[in-house]
């Protein structure tokens, strides 16, 4: 069996808080990163370079990448989103 290992400011996480309001109050940090991410305006991007992300699609892409500069997606109504960036090498990832 496969398992995913969830590391916060690189420390693995060995239990997975219950809900949103135990998670922000073990890491505040990540409240106020999504504070700050929420008060950044909207942009909008021309078709070059930009990669669409829809529904049960992920996408993976590195800063090199010649073809893709941004990773998109809209009406995350009813779904999930999830961003990964590896702060080494910065490869970037989206599902939804």
């Amino acid at each position: 069996m496969l398992r995913m290992v969830l590391c916060i400011t690189g420390i693995p996480i060995e239990t997975i808080p219950q809900d949103s309001r135990t998670l922000f109050q073990l890491y505040p940090h990540l409240k106020e990163g999504a504070r700050h991410l929420c008060s950044l305006p909207a942009k909008c991007v021309g078709p070059a370079g930009l990669l669409y992300v829809s529904q049960r699609e992920l996408a993976v892409t590195v800063p090199h990448d010649k073809n893709v500069s941004v990773l998109g997606t809209d009406d995350c109504t009813t779904c999930h989103m999830a961003v990964f960036r590896h702060t080494g090498i910065a490869v970037t990832a989206k599902l939804i």
